[in-house]
């Protein structure tokens, strides 16, 4: 067996990769690459996937969608607004964003804005935030001043 650490920009995860498996995409297989792994989660001694498939990101097909310029429907009323500045990209930030983001899950949508990228996005539904305009303190201690706005309606 060969134990492999994958992360993203929220956590580490251990992948458990069989010999048969291994021999497939050991050719390939390096750091710093974008892989889409499907198997078994545990959670025994922590989060872990025992593989059952290792792809390379780009080798999969993408189904074509049929308008690029839709964007997701949200429900009227509040929204969260998060910035996510140069002074607040590192990994350890987005760590605990997400913890944060966990323990206040709510029905309100939040939506994350990277200003270096110009990239907006709507996050899922399991990272949602409650109508509480207090949490405003919390995410801006952690995100920055003014990086962190909650319309009501």
């Amino acid at each position: 067996m060969v134990f492999v650490t994958g992360s993203d920009e929220t956590a580490d995860v251990s992948v458990t990769i069989f010999p048969n498996q291994f021999r497939q995409i050991s050719e390939w297989l390096a750091t710093d690459q974008v892989i889409v792994v499907r198997g078994k989660v545990e959670q025994q001694r922590g989060l872990q996937i025992v593989a059952d498939q290792v792809s390379l990101a780009d080798q999969i097909p993408v189904k074509p969608v049929a308008d690029q310029h839709t964007t997701p429907t949200l429900p009227a009323g509040a929204r969260w607004f998060i910035r996510v500045d140069q002074q607040h990209t590192d990994r350890a930030i987005a760590q605990q964003l997400a913890q944060f983001l966990t323990a206040h899950r709510g029905p309100v949508p939040v939506i994350v804005y990277q200003p270096q990228t110009d990239e907006k996005r709507i996050l899922p539904k399991t990272q949602w935030l409650q109508a509480d305009a207090q949490l405003k303190v919390t995410l801006e201690a952690l995100m920055g001043t003014g990086n962190a706005i909650f319309k009501n309606g």
